[in-house]
Protein backbone atom coordinates (compact mmCIF):
# COMPACT_ATOMS: atom_id res chain seq x y z
CA UNK A 1 0.00 0.00 0.00
CA UNK A 2 1.33 3.17 -1.21
CA UNK A 3 1.27 6.56 0.62
CA UNK A 4 0.09 9.46 -1.02
CA UNK A 5 -0.24 13.23 0.11
CA UNK A 6 -2.13 15.49 -1.91
CA UNK A 7 -1.80 19.37 -1.10
CA UNK A 8 -3.89 21.66 -2.36
CA UNK A 9 -3.31 25.34 -0.73
CA UNK A 10 -4.07 29.33 -1.00
CA UNK A 11 -1.26 31.18 -2.54
CA UNK A 12 1.30 32.85 0.05
CA UNK A 13 0.15 29.97 2.60
CA UNK A 14 3.60 28.32 2.30
CA UNK A 15 1.94 25.16 1.05
CA UNK A 16 4.67 23.87 -1.53
CA UNK A 17 7.26 24.56 0.83
CA UNK A 18 5.90 22.24 3.67
CA UNK A 19 5.11 20.03 0.67
CA UNK A 20 8.75 20.03 -0.62
CA UNK A 21 10.27 19.63 3.09
CA UNK A 22 7.81 16.76 4.30
CA UNK A 23 8.66 14.95 1.07
CA UNK A 24 12.00 15.01 1.85
CA UNK A 25 11.62 14.45 5.19
CA UNK A 26 10.00 11.41 4.65
CA UNK A 27 11.34 9.98 1.38
CA UNK A 28 7.88 10.60 -0.65
CA UNK A 29 8.55 11.41 -4.53
CA UNK A 30 7.95 15.28 -4.75
CA UNK A 31 5.24 16.18 -7.78
CA UNK A 32 4.20 19.49 -8.34
CA UNK A 33 3.18 21.66 -11.47
CA UNK A 34 6.44 21.66 -12.70
CA UNK A 35 7.37 18.75 -12.85
CA UNK A 36 3.98 17.74 -14.49
CA UNK A 37 4.19 20.26 -16.99
CA UNK A 38 7.45 19.19 -18.06
CA UNK A 39 6.58 15.72 -18.41
CA UNK A 40 3.26 16.91 -20.32
CA UNK A 41 5.05 18.73 -23.17
CA UNK A 42 1.63 19.35 -25.05
CA UNK A 43 -0.13 22.86 -25.74
CA UNK A 44 -3.68 22.19 -25.30
CA UNK A 45 -5.28 22.84 -21.93
CA UNK A 46 -7.59 19.54 -21.91
CA UNK A 47 -5.09 17.69 -23.45
CA UNK A 48 -2.22 19.06 -21.11
CA UNK A 49 -4.60 17.71 -18.25
CA UNK A 50 -5.49 14.57 -19.34
CA UNK A 51 -1.51 13.22 -19.57
CA UNK A 52 -1.13 15.11 -16.24
CA UNK A 53 -4.25 13.05 -14.68
CA UNK A 54 -2.47 9.88 -16.75
CA UNK A 55 1.00 10.92 -14.61
CA UNK A 56 -0.61 11.51 -11.21
CA UNK A 57 -2.45 7.87 -11.63
CA UNK A 58 1.06 6.20 -12.92
CA UNK A 59 3.01 7.49 -10.00
CA UNK A 60 0.77 7.02 -7.51
CA UNK A 61 0.74 3.33 -8.42
CA UNK A 62 4.83 3.12 -8.51
CA UNK A 63 5.73 5.58 -5.52
CA UNK A 64 5.03 7.01 -2.03
CA UNK A 65 4.08 10.63 -2.84
CA UNK A 66 2.90 14.03 -2.50
CA UNK A 67 1.35 15.84 -5.02
CA UNK A 68 1.26 19.57 -4.71
CA UNK A 69 -1.55 21.14 -6.89
CA UNK A 70 -3.38 20.27 -10.51
CA UNK A 71 -6.42 18.40 -9.00
CA UNK A 72 -4.59 15.11 -7.83
CA UNK A 73 -6.64 15.42 -4.30
CA UNK A 74 -9.86 15.08 -7.36
CA UNK A 75 -7.98 12.48 -9.64
CA UNK A 76 -6.99 10.39 -6.58
CA UNK A 77 -10.30 10.54 -4.35
CA UNK A 78 -11.53 7.38 -4.75
CA UNK A 79 -8.15 5.28 -5.01
CA UNK A 80 -8.76 2.82 -2.15
CA UNK A 81 -5.80 0.85 -3.16
CA UNK A 82 -3.02 2.83 -1.42
CA UNK A 83 -3.44 5.45 1.57
CA UNK A 84 -4.63 8.80 -0.03
CA UNK A 85 -4.92 12.06 2.29
CA UNK A 86 -5.66 15.10 1.14
CA UNK A 87 -4.70 18.86 2.70
CA UNK A 88 -5.75 21.81 2.23
CA UNK A 89 -3.30 25.26 3.17
CA UNK A 90 -5.30 28.04 4.40
CA UNK A 91 -4.10 31.25 5.40
CA UNK A 92 -5.64 34.86 6.27
CA UNK A 93 -5.23 37.28 3.55
CA UNK A 94 -2.93 39.93 5.56
CA UNK A 95 -0.87 36.76 6.29
CA UNK A 96 -0.45 35.84 2.57
CA UNK A 97 0.06 39.37 1.71
CA UNK A 98 2.90 39.83 4.20
CA UNK A 99 4.21 36.32 3.37
CA UNK A 100 4.01 37.22 -0.44
CA UNK A 101 6.03 41.17 -0.34
CA UNK A 102 8.50 39.44 1.54
CA UNK A 103 9.50 36.30 -0.63
CA UNK A 104 8.93 38.18 -4.09
CA UNK A 105 9.80 41.79 -2.71
CA UNK A 106 6.83 43.54 -3.49
CA UNK A 107 4.94 46.36 -2.40
CA UNK A 108 1.78 45.02 -0.36
CA UNK A 109 -0.62 46.55 -3.39
CA UNK A 110 1.38 44.53 -5.59
CA UNK A 111 1.36 41.48 -3.21
CA UNK A 112 -2.46 41.49 -2.85
CA UNK A 113 -2.94 42.00 -6.41
CA UNK A 114 -0.58 38.50 -7.05
CA UNK A 115 -2.50 36.84 -3.80
CA UNK A 116 -5.70 37.41 -5.47
CA UNK A 117 -4.51 36.50 -9.12
CA UNK A 118 -2.63 33.13 -8.32
CA UNK A 119 -5.70 32.52 -5.93
CA UNK A 120 -7.88 32.98 -9.15
CA UNK A 121 -6.11 31.08 -11.50
CA UNK A 122 -6.28 27.92 -9.17
CA UNK A 123 -9.53 28.11 -8.66
CA UNK A 124 -10.42 28.11 -12.19
CA UNK A 125 -7.88 25.79 -13.24
CA UNK A 126 -9.37 22.93 -10.44
CA UNK A 127 -12.88 23.79 -11.10
CA UNK A 128 -13.03 23.50 -14.74
CA UNK A 129 -11.01 20.81 -14.88
CA UNK A 130 -13.20 18.75 -11.10
CA UNK A 131 -16.47 20.68 -11.57
CA UNK A 132 -16.09 20.86 -7.89
CA UNK A 133 -15.19 24.30 -6.04
CA UNK A 134 -11.12 24.58 -5.23
CA UNK A 135 -10.66 24.85 -1.27
CA UNK A 136 -13.95 23.64 -0.23
CA UNK A 137 -13.32 22.27 3.62
CA UNK A 138 -15.33 19.25 2.91
CA UNK A 139 -13.71 18.13 -0.13
CA UNK A 140 -10.39 17.77 1.74
CA UNK A 141 -9.27 14.89 4.91
CA UNK A 142 -7.28 18.13 6.55
CA UNK A 143 -7.56 21.97 6.61
CA UNK A 144 -4.66 23.49 8.40
CA UNK A 145 -4.22 27.43 8.79
CA UNK A 146 -0.46 28.01 8.01
CA UNK A 147 -0.86 31.74 10.41
CA UNK A 148 -1.69 29.49 13.74
CA UNK A 149 0.59 26.30 13.52
CA UNK A 150 4.36 26.58 12.95
CA UNK A 151 6.18 24.31 10.01
CA UNK A 152 7.54 22.03 12.56
CA UNK A 153 3.52 21.31 13.93
CA UNK A 154 2.57 21.19 10.56
CA UNK A 155 4.82 19.21 9.33
CA UNK A 156 4.74 16.37 12.46
CA UNK A 157 0.96 16.92 11.90
CA UNK A 158 1.60 15.01 8.17
CA UNK A 159 3.69 12.71 9.78
CA UNK A 160 1.22 11.79 12.04
CA UNK A 161 -1.44 11.51 9.52
CA UNK A 162 0.55 9.90 7.07
CA UNK A 163 0.66 6.85 8.93
CA UNK A 164 -2.72 6.00 9.52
Amino acid sequence: MKDIICVGRQFGTGGHIIAKEFANRMGLKYIDCRLLENECGVEGASEKFQIQKEIILKEAEENDCIFVGRCADYILKNYSEHNVKSIFFVAPMKYRIKKTMEADELTEKQAASKVRKMDSQRSAFYNYHTGCNWGKPSDYNYCINTAVNSKEEILAFMELISKS
